[in-house]
Formats: structure tokens, C-alpha cells, sequence
């Protein structure tokens, strides 16, 4: 071969290494199963900004996003898309500093177990994914069981938890059935917004929609918690509260089974010393029919704001609770409707504020109670009320 030809050679098949080095590198979109056989295969090959594109199909796995800014996407949905934990262990983790760009879209999340820790569902810790679109349910878990975040500032958006659960036997409480946020981190906060969080349930624990454990920077919005049952408190638990924001959802039709000291249906909330607390501003929370307060509040609350609420009681216990232990005044109340067709409106330290700063107790007018339509009808009291 002449020398002309050698270079010739030569320059071909570096073009041609180049080539595909450079295709490798566009390569953006892995097919699962045409090009790699399960989820976790193509997660374990994918590059940062890669999409793992899932066909519909029931894939029995365990996934670790292993610290990488991937988007893991269904190409049908989630009714149509199963990843299924097979009972063995949390269904999706990101436990490796995931960003947000990290990204769990589309996917029936189902049959998680997590037996000694937190997490049946997905298990959030140190990271700040975003999880969005899915159905996650028939998770277990000895703590908290659907969705765990831990020292996280997560996005948790627009996805069905339902019918999670605690084990029950052998475990000494599960918190946060449907949710469990424990910390937040400093740099962004955990947003969690347009979820349903329905029929969950804590056997042993509290909070059988949501509990928030000291969990600091949450935006809590437009969220349904209906339906969710709890050793103690049904709806959403929140202790040692901070600033927590928790706007604009509603809470509804939960149940508590606790009959020692309190029976809490709709939120709890634990004001610790020094502290602002929870914002609670326009939330709709209606206790269940059976028994339970719809709005239950202990600690150090006198600087804790509730703007433009209803809260509706619906059976033979106050609507509101303000526990006098440690506040001798009431928390900060403006412009809310507390009302109860069948039991006082208040008890405690939380008489005072009727009448006082636009609040009033008046039937909100639901537009069908008995059938779940907590929308007001046009001549509501509490239109233009706030």
C-alpha cells in the first residue's frame, strides 16, 4: 500500500471513530426495552441529561437513580406504565444528592415495602428530585410508607398516592402514610403541590395523609388530602413546626382513631417554643362525619397566622381546638369561617377570635357536602369574606 493510501486509511477511520464518538454523545434518549431491556439497565448506562423513555408494560424492579440528572419518563402514561417493587424494597430511591433535573414522570408506582425504614414508594433523602405525574399506592412500610423525604428540597407534583399503608404488626408507629417530610434543605424548599392524597392509612402512627416532622421549608399547595385514617390524626400531623406554608388545599374526610386525650380528622399542628409555626392560609378543612376535630392546635401558638380558611365541623366535636397548656393566647386568626352545624364552633383559648379581625362562624354552603363538593355555592357567606 503506497503511502497515500496509508494516509488515506488513516484519516478514514479516525473520521470514523469520530463519528461515533459524537453519535454516542447526541445520543440522548434510551428506549426501554427495545435498547436496554429494563429501567434500571438504562439508568446504569445513562449519562447526565439523558431520557430513559419507558414503553408501557409492567417492569418488576427496584430503581436508584445513583445520583444522576436523568429524566425517567413513561411514553404512555402511568396507567399504562407499572414499576412494581415486588415487595422486596423501596420502588424508586434518589439517595445520592439527586438535582432537581432529576426527574420520575408518568409511572404506577405499586407493591414497595420498605420494613425497618422510610419509604415504601419513593424514598427522597438528601436530594431534590422532581417526582410528578405518577400513581403511587399499595406501598408498606414499617415507619412511613408511600413518599419519604428526608433533609431534602424536593418537587413532588401532580401525582395520585393512594391506598399506602404502615404494616401495622411488629413496627411501633408509622407517620405520613400517603407523605412523610422530615427536614428540609437550605438551599430550596420541598414543594409539594396538585397532588391527591387519598385512602391512605397510618394502623399505628399519625398523620394518614401527612405527617411533617420538623420539616422546616415546605411549601404545601392545592393539594386533596380526603379520605386517610390514623391512630392519630388523619389528615395532615405537623410537630415541631417552623414555617411551614400550607395554602390553599383541601383536607377533608379523614379519620382518627385515637380516644385517649384527642381525636384530630382534618390537621394537627404542634407549635414548638419560639417559633412562628404553620401558615394556614385558604384551606378548605372539613372533619370526618364520625368523630374528630378539624382543626387541632398545641404549644407555643400565639404567633401562629390562619388567613382565610374555612373550617367546617362535621360531627359532635368542636370544630377547632386551641389547647391552653402553653398559650393563654390564641393563635393569629383572620378572615376565616369556623363553623359547626352540630358542636361549638371552638374550644379553648380560640373563643376570642369571633367576631375579631373578619372572622365569622356561618354555614359555608357547600355545594353538595354529603357528595364531596366542597365548592361554595354563590350565596356563601364566606364569598369575599377573606
Amino acid at each position: 500500500m503506497s503511502g497515500l493510501h496509508i494516509r488515506v486509511f488513516a484519516l478514514r477511520s479516525i473520521l470514523f471513530l469520530v463519528a461515533v464518538a459524537v453519535g454516542s454523545a447526541a445520543q440522548t434518549t434510551i428506549n426501554v426495552p427495545a435498547d436496554v431491556a429494563t429501567i434500571q439497565g438504562a439508568i446504569d448506562v445513562a449519562n447526565n441529561g439523558d431520557t430513559v423513555l419507558v414503553a408501557p408494560g409492567t417492569y418488576t424492579e427496584n430503581l436508584d437513580f445513583k445520583g444522576k440528572a436523568i429524566t425517567v419518563v413513561s411514553a404512555s402514561g402511568a396507567a399504562a406504565t407499572i414499576i412494581d417493587g415486588g415487595q422486596k424494597a423501596p420502588v424508586v430511591q434518589f439517595v445520592t444528592n439527586e438535582p432537581a433535573t432529576a426527574v420520575l414522570d408518568g409511572f404506577t408506582i405499586r407493591d414497595g415495602l420498605e420494613s425497618f425504614g422510610m419509604g415504601g414508594g419513593v424514598k427522597i433523602r438528601n436530594s431534590a428530585p422532581t417526582v410528578r405525574n405518577n400513581v403511587i399506592r399499595d406501598n408498606t412500610g414499617c415507619n412511613m410508607s408511600a413518599v419519604y423525604l428526608g433533609g431534602s428540597s424536593a418537587t413532588i407534583a401532580s401525582n395520585v398516592i393512594s391506598n399506602n399503608g404502615d404494616l401495622g404488626t411488629g413496627c411501633s408507629g408509622g407517620s405520613g402514610a400517603g407523605i412523610y417530610v422530615g427536614g428540609s434543605r437550605s438551599n430550596g424548599p420541598n414543594i409539594i403541590v396538585g397532588n391527591q392524597i387519598v385512602n391512605n392509612t397510618a394502623k399505628n402512627g399519625e398523620g394518614g395523609g401527612v405527617a411533617l416532622n420538623g420539616a422546616g421549608n415546605v411549601v404545601f399547595q392545592n393539594n386533596l388530602v380526603k379520605g386517610n385514617s390514623a391512630y392519630d390524626t388523619g389528615g395532615i400531623w405537623i410537630i415541631n413546626s417552623v414555617s411551614e406554608l400550607i395554602v390553599g388545599n383541601v383536607i377533608v374526610d379523614n379519620v382518627s382513631a385515637l380516644a385517649n386525650n384527642r381525636q384530630v380528622s382534618g390537621v394537627y399542628l404542634s407549635v414548638p417554643y419560639n417559633s412562628r409555626g404553620a401558615y394556614l392560609l385558604n384551606n378548605t378543612i372539613s372533619s370526618g362525619a364520625q368523630t374528630g376535630n378539624a382543626v387541632y392546635i398545641a404549644g407555643y401558638y400565639s404567633a401562629t397566622p390562619l388567613t382565610n380558611n374555612i373550617i367546617f365541623g362535621n360531627n359532635s366535636d368542636a370544630t377547632v381546638h386551641c389547647d391552653p397548656v402553653y398559650s393563654s393566647q390564641p393563635p393569629l386568626f383572620s378572615h376565616n369561617d369556623l363553623y359547626s352545624p352540630l358542636a361549638n364552633a371552638y374550644e379553648g383559648t380560640c373563643g376570642a377570635v369571633l367576631g375579631n379581625n373578619g372572622n365569622i362562624s356561618a354555614a359555608p354552603l357547600f355545594m353538595d357536602l354529603a357528595g364531596g363538593n366542597y365548592r361554595l355555592q354563590p350565596t356563601s357567606p364566606a364569598i369575599d369574606a377573606g
